[in-house]
């Protein structure tokens, strides 16, 4: 990791009034903010928020990639389990859609992937430097496709091919996940 995290407890308070965080998610984000400031904290460290079903875990992750923007970490990766819940964490725009970002965010996605080119060649027409780029992949779009000598494929490896695979338009989204040194991975 190329960049430094520290605990800025006014960012804290701001961001969860900006979120609306709960007292608990707000403890949430500040005990993690703590912990990745403590000194001891190794990157290849797995931290673990552990909470139950419908408590805001969401509120959390969208106020830590805020906090994250505002320390200079501009990559982010959120797995998710699978496309469903892949797809309601990249529903901007529904009812719910968490609103709170200072530069929305610019979502990659293997169905989205020109979201990356844009993003690389275009920042300063249709977002601001300062915007996080958070790439969200289900844990199947991970791993490399499996017949890599095939031409067509369908479904979930379809969506293999299109992360692993160079494309004209936009190179390969898996290299250049693999190449970023300030890339921070949080899985769902």
């Amino acid at each position: 990791m190329s960049f430094t995290i520290t605990y800025d407890e006014n960012l804290i308070e701001e961001l969860s009034a900006r979120f609306d965080l709960r007292q608990p998610n707000q403890e949430a984000l500040s005990a993690l903010v703590k912990r990745l400031d403590s000194g001891d904290y190794s990157p290849l460290e797995m931290l673990t928020l552990d909470l139950a079903t419908g408590v805001g875990k969401t509120y959390i992750l969208a106020a830590f990639i805020e906090y994250l923007n505002r320390q200079g970490a501009r990559n982010i990766m959120v797995v998710t389990p699978g496309k469903v819940v892949q797809d309601k964490t990249i529903a901007h725009g529904s009812e719910r859609y968490i609103d709170g970002f200072t530069q929305p965010p610019i979502l990659v996605t293997p169905d989205n992937p020109q979201g990356f080119a844009m993003a690389e060649s275009s920042r300063g027409i249709f977002s601001s430097e300062d915007s996080s780029m958070v790439f969200v992949f289900n844990v199947q779009q991970l791993f490399p496709p499996k017949d890599e000598g095939k031409s067509a494929a369908t479904g979930q490896e379809a969506m293999r091919r299109k992360t692993w695979r160079w494309q004209e338009e936009y190179g390969s989204l898996m290299e250049h996940l693999r190449g970023l040194d300030d890339l921070v991975v949080i899985v769902d």
